[in-house]
């Protein structure tokens, strides 16, 4: 029997991640929404493109990969976002993110209720909320969707674009939360609880009611922690091109394997399989190997 179609979302910012010598379209709720689309499911970007040629060649490439751009506005006159990437040795990204483009001009239209409300599950972070309007209206969203929604926060803290206020209010809206272990060490100021990574993370669970927070440990896997469980996956092997997107991917099937009731060993196996291949490409979007969508769906 086919599963139904989930309908997921990704609010927030769409740029393009800008290399030495090329550039790859990106934005973490842009990718989400494409590694969900590929994996099967029915995917919408609410974000903003400038006029622009990278805004049109944007449209481009999400028309692709089949992501919904029904509520991805065109504005005239503003410019597409960019992030400009440098790499390390080991593949690591650093960006730099410039300010006052398309994307955070998003707004909440009371005539997309009904979209937030047919909405199986959304994904949010902080990077899109770096404005106070940009935070106003992802709260007015979120609020739109219907109670079973799951929400999905990724941290994704950026430069300085991110504030106690706006990850607080986050964490109270949220149902999944993914983060990395320095994103960690910021939430961890807003916890009672010292020692272990493992006790922080237990504590923001228990205070916040989140259901499921994943903790990327890079090249040495992930950790998934739910109120009554805690699965860690070591991370496979492989030829590092660059971790852009790697995460986004890594996001898609946690939320798709919630959604679907998969246990946490899976969740984290198939998540961590699907983030390794998307490093050992360049660009956050590759395509994903047929073999791969395979073993995803029949399981």
């Amino acid at each position: 029997m086919v599963a139904q179609q989930l309908s997921i979302a990704g609010v927030g910012e769409a740029l393009w991640d800008v290399f030495q010598h090329n550039e790859e379209f990106g934005g973490a709720p842009a990718n989400f929404v494409s590694h969900c689309s590929m994996l099967g499911e029915r995917s919408y970007l609410v974000s903003a493109l400038g006029s622009d040629q990278r805004g049109q060649h944007a449209l481009q490439h999400l028309t692709a990969l089949d992501v919904n751009l029904e509520h991805c506005v065109v504005i005239d006159g503003m410019e597409t976002g960019i992030s400009s990437v440098s790499l390390d040795s080991n593949g690591d990204a650093k960006y730099e993110i410039k300010e006052n483009v398309a994307w955070d001009k998003v707004c909440y239209e009371s005539n997309s209720y009904a979209f937030f409300q047919s909405l199986d599950a959304i994904c949010f972070g902080t990077l899109g909320q770096r404005t106070e309007k940009a935070h106003l209206e992802t709260m007015k969203m979120l609020s739109a969707t219907k109670r079973e929604c799951v929400k999905f926060f990724d941290l994704n803290l950026r430069q300085d674009f991110y504030s106690t206020k706006v990850i607080s209010q986050s964490l109270i809206q949220s149902d999944i939360v993914k983060l990395n272990e320095e994103e960690l060490g910021v939430l961890s100021k807003l916890s009672p609880v010292s020692g272990s990574d493992e006790a922080i993370v237990d504590d923001l669970i228990k205070r916040f009611e989140i259901n499921l927070v994943a903790l990327t440990l890079g090249e040495r896997g992930s950790v998934l922690m739910s109120r009554e469980d805690k699965y860690v996956e070591a991370a496979c092997e492989v030829e590092v091109v660059d971790t852009v997107g790697a995460g986004d991917a890594f996001s898609a099937v946690m939320v798709i394997g919630y959604l679907r009731n998969w246990s946490l060993s899976r969740m984290s196996r198939v998540a961590n399989g699907l983030g390794s291949f998307v490093c050992s490409k360049p660009g956050a979007t590759p395509r994903v190997p047929r073999g791969f969508l395979e073993g995803f769906v029949g399981e």
